[in-house]
Protein backbone atom coordinates (compact mmCIF):
# COMPACT_ATOMS: atom_id res chain seq x y z
CA UNK A 1 0.00 0.00 0.00
CA UNK A 2 2.89 2.37 0.72
CA UNK A 3 4.16 2.15 -2.88
CA UNK A 4 0.61 2.82 -4.13
CA UNK A 5 0.26 5.94 -1.97
CA UNK A 6 3.72 7.20 -2.92
CA UNK A 7 2.80 6.77 -6.61
CA UNK A 8 -0.43 8.73 -6.01
CA UNK A 9 1.70 11.49 -4.49
CA UNK A 10 4.05 11.69 -7.46
CA UNK A 11 1.09 11.55 -9.85
CA UNK A 12 -0.40 14.50 -7.94
CA UNK A 13 2.88 16.42 -8.21
CA UNK A 14 3.72 16.07 -4.53
CA UNK A 15 7.45 15.88 -3.87
CA UNK A 16 8.25 12.97 -1.58
CA UNK A 17 10.64 13.99 1.16
CA UNK A 18 11.87 11.60 3.82
CA UNK A 19 9.56 13.25 6.36
CA UNK A 20 6.51 12.99 4.07
CA UNK A 21 7.31 9.34 3.37
CA UNK A 22 7.51 8.73 7.13
CA UNK A 23 4.14 10.41 7.72
CA UNK A 24 2.57 8.28 4.97
CA UNK A 25 4.14 5.12 6.41
CA UNK A 26 2.88 6.07 9.88
CA UNK A 27 -0.67 6.31 8.54
CA UNK A 28 -0.40 3.01 6.66
CA UNK A 29 0.83 0.99 9.63
CA UNK A 30 -1.73 2.49 12.02
CA UNK A 31 -4.50 0.06 12.87
CA UNK A 32 -6.47 2.91 14.39
CA UNK A 33 -7.42 6.27 12.90
CA UNK A 34 -4.83 8.65 14.36
CA UNK A 35 -5.26 12.39 14.73
CA UNK A 36 -2.44 14.75 13.70
CA UNK A 37 -0.91 14.81 17.18
CA UNK A 38 -0.74 11.03 17.34
CA UNK A 39 0.76 10.86 13.84
CA UNK A 40 3.38 13.34 15.04
CA UNK A 41 4.15 11.38 18.24
CA UNK A 42 4.55 8.15 16.28
CA UNK A 43 6.66 9.76 13.55
CA UNK A 44 8.97 11.63 15.95
CA UNK A 45 9.86 8.30 17.58
CA UNK A 46 11.56 7.39 14.29
CA UNK A 47 12.80 10.83 13.22
CA UNK A 48 13.29 13.47 15.91
CA UNK A 49 13.77 16.21 13.32
CA UNK A 50 10.13 16.06 12.23
CA UNK A 51 7.96 18.90 13.52
CA UNK A 52 4.27 19.14 14.33
CA UNK A 53 3.73 21.88 11.71
CA UNK A 54 5.30 19.56 9.10
CA UNK A 55 2.84 16.84 10.05
CA UNK A 56 -0.12 19.24 9.81
CA UNK A 57 1.04 20.64 6.45
CA UNK A 58 1.65 17.16 5.05
CA UNK A 59 -1.72 15.84 6.22
CA UNK A 60 -3.47 18.84 4.65
CA UNK A 61 -1.51 18.41 1.41
CA UNK A 62 -2.33 14.69 1.22
CA UNK A 63 -5.99 15.35 2.00
CA UNK A 64 -6.25 18.08 -0.64
CA UNK A 65 -4.77 15.65 -3.17
CA UNK A 66 -7.35 12.98 -2.25
CA UNK A 67 -4.70 10.56 -0.98
CA UNK A 68 -5.91 10.49 2.61
CA UNK A 69 -9.23 11.43 4.11
CA UNK A 70 -10.21 13.17 7.27
CA UNK A 71 -12.76 11.66 9.63
CA UNK A 72 -14.31 14.37 11.79
CA UNK A 73 -15.06 13.20 15.30
CA UNK A 74 -17.63 14.45 17.77
CA UNK A 75 -14.79 15.33 20.15
CA UNK A 76 -13.47 17.95 17.75
CA UNK A 77 -10.47 15.87 16.68
CA UNK A 78 -9.99 14.98 13.05
CA UNK A 79 -8.64 11.52 12.37
CA UNK A 80 -6.91 10.41 9.19
CA UNK A 81 -6.70 7.31 7.04
CA UNK A 82 -5.53 6.46 3.53
CA UNK A 83 -8.37 6.66 0.99
CA UNK A 84 -9.89 3.23 0.49
CA UNK A 85 -13.21 2.44 -1.09
CA UNK A 86 -16.08 0.40 0.19
CA UNK A 87 -16.02 0.86 3.93
CA UNK A 88 -17.81 3.03 6.42
CA UNK A 89 -17.35 3.84 10.11
CA UNK A 90 -19.21 3.17 13.33
CA UNK A 91 -17.85 5.48 16.02
CA UNK A 92 -18.24 4.55 19.67
CA UNK A 93 -19.69 7.65 21.35
CA UNK A 94 -18.18 6.75 24.72
CA UNK A 95 -14.58 5.97 23.86
CA UNK A 96 -14.15 7.33 20.31
CA UNK A 97 -13.05 3.97 18.91
CA UNK A 98 -13.73 3.75 15.17
CA UNK A 99 -15.00 0.44 13.83
CA UNK A 100 -14.79 -0.07 10.07
CA UNK A 101 -17.53 -2.04 8.38
CA UNK A 102 -18.81 -3.07 4.98
CA UNK A 103 -22.44 -3.82 4.24
CA UNK A 104 -23.64 -4.96 0.82
CA UNK A 105 -27.30 -4.26 1.67
CA UNK A 106 -26.43 -0.66 2.49
CA UNK A 107 -24.52 -0.38 -0.80
CA UNK A 108 -27.57 -1.70 -2.68
CA UNK A 109 -29.80 0.87 -0.97
CA UNK A 110 -27.44 3.74 -1.83
CA UNK A 111 -27.17 2.53 -5.44
CA UNK A 112 -30.96 2.29 -5.65
CA UNK A 113 -31.48 5.81 -4.30
CA UNK A 114 -28.92 7.26 -6.70
CA UNK A 115 -30.39 5.30 -9.63
CA UNK A 116 -33.92 6.55 -8.88
CA UNK A 117 -32.57 10.09 -9.06
CA UNK A 118 -30.69 9.44 -12.29
CA UNK A 119 -27.24 9.14 -10.74
CA UNK A 120 -24.54 6.53 -10.29
CA UNK A 121 -22.75 6.29 -6.94
CA UNK A 122 -19.05 6.95 -7.42
CA UNK A 123 -18.24 7.40 -3.74
CA UNK A 124 -19.94 7.70 -0.40
CA UNK A 125 -19.03 8.11 3.24
CA UNK A 126 -21.18 7.15 6.16
CA UNK A 127 -20.26 7.68 9.79
CA UNK A 128 -22.50 6.17 12.41
CA UNK A 129 -22.03 7.33 15.99
CA UNK A 130 -23.46 4.92 18.52
CA UNK A 131 -23.38 3.65 22.05
CA UNK A 132 -23.50 0.00 23.10
CA UNK A 133 -26.91 -0.93 24.40
CA UNK A 134 -27.20 -1.14 28.15
CA UNK A 135 -24.03 0.87 28.85
CA UNK A 136 -25.78 4.17 29.41
CA UNK A 137 -29.19 5.74 29.75
CA UNK A 138 -29.20 6.61 26.06
CA UNK A 139 -29.72 4.03 23.33
CA UNK A 140 -29.06 6.69 20.76
CA UNK A 141 -27.37 6.53 17.42
CA UNK A 142 -26.39 9.37 15.12
CA UNK A 143 -25.89 8.76 11.40
CA UNK A 144 -24.02 11.15 9.13
CA UNK A 145 -24.17 10.61 5.39
CA UNK A 146 -21.81 12.64 3.23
Amino acid sequence: MEAELLKKCTDAGIRITAQRALIIETLIVSDDHPDADLVYRRAVERDQSISLPTVYRTLNLLEDAGIIKKINMNDGKARFEPVRKDHDHLIDADNGHIHEFQNQELKKILDSIANEMGYEVIDHRIEIVGRKRGESNCDCIQIKVY
